[in-house]
């Protein structure tokens, strides 16, 4: 288990010996900034037991969380979205906004 403490800092890491790696920061609403499971360890339900701690965390703070999917590390965005809404997030706005 991550054993999260209370978010104080603007960032906080944890990282994992397996390569598994965690990334949080805010203070008044929680941002899952990364979460990289290495493709070796995928499907084995360690993501989904990381944002259920994480969501479990902000819900004892009575804090959002928030989070964007990314796909630069091989998994479609669609396919992310779909993974967090298993975990009752809500998408808001376009999952692909234009850069520039």
């Amino acid at each position: 288990t991550w054993m999260l403490a209370s978010v104080h800092s603007p960032l906080k890491t944890v990282v994992r010996e397996e390569g598994v790696i965690l990334q949080l920061s805010g203070t008044t609403v929680l941002s899952v900034d990364l979460i990289f499971v290495p493709s070796r360890l995928r499907g084995l339900g360690i993501g989904s037991r990381i944002m259920r701690e994480v969501c479990a965390h902000a819900d004892a703070l009575g804090i959002m969380v928030t989070l964007e999917p990314y796909d630069g590390f091989g998994i479609p965005t669609a396919q992310l979205a779909r993974w967090y809404e298993t975990f009752s997030f809500v998408q808001r706005g376009n999952l692909n906004p234009p850069h520039g």
